[in-house]
């Protein structure tokens, strides 16, 4: 991982998916670390991805709207998500998302639901993390 080349700002990582997290700390502010959604067995709440960043403390914060409002509707977890972590957010994802976890075209309705939640992440990058609408 250190090899990729320096003018890669950032590299996202799933956080569920890593075993052995000291390979890791060589990317330092470079590693983004995603929130999950509720298909995946860890890094879905803040005391999930909490064990991440104290392992990881260089790490950033990729927050995904869209998982954390498949955990929770409310969206509560995702205010409580940029609570503990905002002041690490490097990337935000934008979606609409399925029940079954698929990446659709942002919806209406979800884009009005999250706007209180995207309001705090103003200044970072955003991917729509969708297909493009047909």
């Amino acid at each position: 991982m250190r090899a990729i080349p320096a003018f890669v700002e950032g590299i996202v990582l799933h956080p569920e998916t890593l075993d052995d997290l000291s390979p890791f700390a060589g990317l330092g502010a470079r590693l983004r670390l995603e929130n999950m959604d509720a298909r995946k067995h860890d890094a879905r709440t803040v005391a999930e991805l909490a064990g991440f960043f104290d392992a990881l403390p260089d790490a950033r914060f990729c927050f995904d709207v869209a998982h954390a409002q498949l955990n929770d509707p409310s969206l509560a977890l995702a205010h409580e998500l940029l609570d503990a972590f905002g002041e690490r957010l490097a990337e935000v994802h934008v979606s609409s998302i399925e029940s079954d976890g698929d990446h659709v075209p942002l919806r209406a309705a979800d884009a009005e639901a999250f706007l209180p939640v995207l309001e705090r992440c103003a200044g970072v990058p955003w991917v729509l993390e969708a297909p493009a609408a047909s």
